[in-house]
């Protein structure tokens, strides 16, 4: 029949051959039944096939990053890794006054860079009525869950993939927190800071001196003995010190009054990324430097156990940060 269709009748489905060269063309009821049938078919191959591929991109490309993360790389997270952080997940509203910090202490090769671990997290909690000050070092190893991501990973490591943004919202959800509020200083910016300062005078055990190269008789720590303090893991205090030296640059710098406190944050703010206003600043060096009087003050860590948060770490952080019971469920 050469070009000519010849077409048969199987039952109620119409079905005509077109030669060799053009095969099988379907018609009536039979070709609606495999169109379905193919439309389902193309479908599920559209969604099935793009997932298996990722789903394997994603295991070569996790193992990948999770040892570009134990790394020295400045930049261990690729660009198509990043997440985008929505709205923050907050907590209850505060107390009035109460404002929440979190201070990230940074690798990145700048301070405006949102790409290094967080070598030192510490959550700063400011009553500006009062100006009583607590500080809680976070335990930077501990594993926390994000999602968008594979795998837990250390909470050290959540800057790397969304910035102090992603930072603040792992720690709000693993805590029940309400922080909204960030300063990053990079560790080249932490050396200049506290070099602006002075240096800080702190505290050392023997064993700590030799470890860090500190002579027996040096009263102050310099900018960069002071980042071989924070870093050091080693002993006990592990998680104690980045606090301890927080605590003590903050007495410092507020030891010249409200002068002193506006003319060190001018000299400090260009070494930092923060989201603070101008509002929040005037705020705080009032709250902290305003009054002949000072505020309470107080530092401690979080403890944790080993890479995990303890159980009840979410109460006992609110219970220090609120008094006991207070925005507790």
């Amino acid at each position: 029949m050469g070009k000519m269709a010849r077409c048969f009748l199987a039952g109620k489905a119409g079905v005509c051959y077109n030669g060799a060269d053009e095969g099988l063309i379907l018609a009536g009821k039979g070709m609606r039944t495999v169109k379905r049938g193919m439309a389902l078919l193309l479908t599920l191959w559209a969604l099935l096939a793009p997932l298996g591929g990722h789903a394997e991109e994603i295991g070569n490309d996790w193992a990948m990053i999770t040892a570009a993360l134990a790394s020295d790389d400045p930049r261990p997270v690729p660009d198509h890794w990043q997440l985008t952080v929505g709205g923050l997940s907050l907590a209850p509203d505060l107390p009035g006054g109460v404002m929440n910090l979190l201070l990230l202490g940074t690798d990145s090769p700048a301070a405006e860079e949102s790409r290094g671990r967080t070598e030192v997290m510490l959550l700063c909690s400011v009553d500006t009525t009062a100006g009583d000050m607590k500080l809680i070092a976070l335990p930077e190893t501990a594993y926390v869950t994000i999602d968008g991501l594979p795998g837990p990973i250390r909470l050290k490591y959540a800057h790397c993939f969304g910035g102090p943004q992603l930072a603040m919202k792992t720690v709000n959800e693993a805590l029940q927190l309400n922080v909204s509020r960030y300063c990053t200083v990079n560790f080249e910016s932490f050396i200049a800071v506290i070099d602006q300062l002075g240096g800080v005078t702190l505290t050392l055990t023997d064993a700590e001196r030799e470890v860090l190269g500190i002579a027996p008789d040096a009263e102050a720590l310099n900018g960069a003995e002071a980042l071989r303090y924070v870093k050091l893991r080693w002993g006990e205090a592990v998680t104690d010190r980045p606090r301890i030296l927080l605590a003590a640059l903050l007495q410092k710098a507020l030891s010249g009054g409200i002068d002193g406190a506006f003319s060190l944050a001018e000299s400090v703010l260009p070494s930092i990324d923060t989201n603070l206003t101008t509002g929040d600043l005037v705020d705080l060096v009032f709250a902290l430097a305003g009054s002949e009087q000072p505020g309470g003050f107080s530092a401690m860590a979080l403890p944790a156990e080993g890479d995990q948060w303890p159980p009840d770490a979410a109460a006992w952080c609110r219970g220090v940060l609120y008094g006991e019971g207070a925005l507790v469920p």
